[in-house]
């Protein structure tokens, strides 16, 4: 019942945010929505689990069909065209739904008189404008990636945002060009990843480090981690470290087409043999 309550509210904010340009409460109404779904979902996962210890015996076949329905997978036997003809066929059936989305999404280039807009109210302002238009940062990112759920939205290549958010202080960059090293790097082949690793002794702190970057053809960054060690140690000895840092880090993340790129030649060379 209060969470009908809160979804009533939540549209009855909204309407109020579209006319006044603030949407604090909506927001506060969204985040009360979620610890309410939270405690929910919590309170079926006790429920089912009760059920099960109490009547596993008694209905074993409802239980059964139970766990065998979460494995049933949504199938679509056919569908009709633009001219109602009804597809059966795998491939007549992937060309009407592509076709369907391509006209949907394609635009019409129809104007709109200037009469229909003057009744149209204003509801994002200039500022407001800029605000949606302008480029994602960095921070901003790292930000969006440590409010992610730790197990859910996995990566293509399967890794959770847990990993993203707890190992080696890792974050995420967007997809930019850098222009210090932009004449002096190389793009590697097309499909291949290179990976650009570093590391630096501080001997006054008696402490070292390294860093690894991970960028695609098209030289932008895709990902980057920098790690602390201390310990001071030898300019071949801090990037062989460097080096196996940068591997364990990419086959972490699950590339296989990648091209590493470093500073010590006797390091280099010692992987080439």
């Amino acid at each position: 019942m209060e969470l009908v309550c809160l979804k009533k509210l939540l549209a009855k904010e909204g309407r109020a945010a579209m006319l006044s340009g603030k949407n604090f409460r909506v927001r506060q109404v969204k985040k009360e929505i979620e610890v309410l779904l939270d405690k929910e979902s919590t309170m079926w996962a006790q429920r089912s689990r009760v059920l099960w210890v109490k009547q596993e015996d008694r209905y074993t076949k409802y239980f059964h069909c139970c766990a065998i329905r979460k494995f049933r997978k949504n199938s679509m036997e056919g569908t009709r065209d633009e001219s109602g003809i009804w597809r059966v066929k795998q491939e007549e059936i992937v060309v009407v739904m592509v076709n369907y989305y391509k006209l949907l999404f394609s635009s019409t280039e129809k104007s709109v008189p200037p009469c229909v807009l003057a009744c149209v109210p204003t509801v994002i302002s200039e500022e407001m404008n800029e605000g949606l238009c302008r480029e994602f940062e960095a921070c901003e990112m790292v930000t969006v990636l440590q409010q992610m759920a730790y197990l859910k939205a996995p990566s293509s290549n399967g890794t959770p945002p847990l990993f993203y958010q707890h190992f080696w202080g890792m974050e995420f960059q967007p997809r930019q060009r850098s222009g210090r090293n932009g004449n002096r790097w190389r793009t590697p082949p097309v499909g291949f990843m290179k990976i650009n690793f570093n590391g630096a002794v501080f001997a006054d702190t008696i402490m070292s480090k390294v860093g690894v970057v991970i960028r695609d053809d098209n030289g932008s960054i895709l990902a980057s981690c920098s790690k602390k060690i201390s310990q001071s140690y030898k300019s071949n000895e801090i990037e062989t470290t460097a080096g196996t840092t940068a591997l364990s880090f990419v086959h972490k993340l699950g590339f296989r087409c990648a091209i590493l790129e470093g500073d010590s030649l006797v390091l280099i060379n010692a992987l080439k043999t």
